[in-house]
């Protein structure tokens, strides 16, 4: 799993100096959190390379290996520890197929793989509810005013200079919001299934929806902010960790990769 630091979502967060010795603390921090029996466990800590050792670098979890800077945000660490503990039960369902073999598997896989270490993660650091993701409506409207009025600047200069502004805000648009849009529409097909609760038609809606992501650089951007989506509406109903650590364990005792149904029953399900 990789874990952008500059994203978190998470409040409370602070630099700390990664070592094995953190890293074991915030792993039974995790057990605790997720209610799993204590354990010593194995696993190796690779430093990423980076221009100043003293600056937050990426994360990622994979394969009983961390790999990240010698300085992070605890919660992007802890976020980690979660994956590293999942998949030492069993329960990493992202990993258990690839991109290639089966995309919508390893797409809804991974939003439950994300959405239980973002809601194990706010335990301990809350999520912030001012992200874009859970306020898209005054979001779109606080960029549009930003881009109207930089708009009424631009008539100053150039017609070189307004077109360049013009590509500046499709791109970004592009790039910041059409993706919050994706998660408004599959919000949408959840909200539908807990009203009808049809899961057939759910996991139609659903494939309909992957199929028309197109690439993986989108479909991991959207999967990101609608797990954040996901632990928050969660943390709202104060459904805790330990319960959806629970469910996922039943679903997966089962034996069966039905990462779509699953997604719906057990993550939109306690929502």
């Amino acid at each position: 799993m990789i874990h952008d630091y500059s994203s978190s979502g998470h409040l409370e967060e602070k630099l700390v100096s990664i070592d094995v010795e953190l890293m074991r603390r915030l792993i039974q921090q995790g057990e605790m959190v997720l209610g799993i029996e204590h354990k010593d466990r194995e696993f190796s800590l690779v430093r990423t390379d980076g221009v100043s050792d003293r600056l937050p670098k990426d994360a990622s979890y994979s394969d009983g290996e961390f790999e990240m800077g010698f300085i992070m945000e605890d919660s992007v660490v802890f976020h980690e520890a979660i994956h590293f503990l999942m998949d030492q039960e069993g329960l990493l369902f992202g990993q258990t197929v690839s991109w290639e073999e089966n995309g919508p598997l390893f797409f809804y896989g991974s939003l439950i793989d994300e959405t239980i270490a973002i809601l194990a993660t706010s335990r301990i650091y809350p999520i912030d509810r001012r992200l874009p993701c859970l306020n898209l409506r005054e979001y779109k409207s606080q960029l549009n005013a930003y881009f109207d009025g930089e708009r009424k600047k631009a008539k100053k200069v150039s017609k070189e200079r307004r077109e360049s502004f013009e590509r500046s805000v499709e791109d970004f648009w592009r790039s910041m919001v059409v993706p919050l849009e994706f998660v408004q529409k599959h919000l949408e097909i959840e909200s539908d299934f807990l009203s009808a609760g049809n899961m057939q038609k759910a996991v139609e809606k659903a494939l309909e929806f992957y199929s028309g992501l197109g690439d993986m650089r989108l479909a991991f951007i959207i999967k990101g902010n609608l797990s954040m989506a996901n632990a928050y509406a969660m943390s709202l109903k104060n459904v805790a960790a330990v319960k959806l650590y629970s469910a996922l364990t039943e679903s997966a005792c089962r034996g069966e990769k039905r990462y779509v149904e699953m997604y719906f029953h057990e993550i939109v399900g306690n929502k």
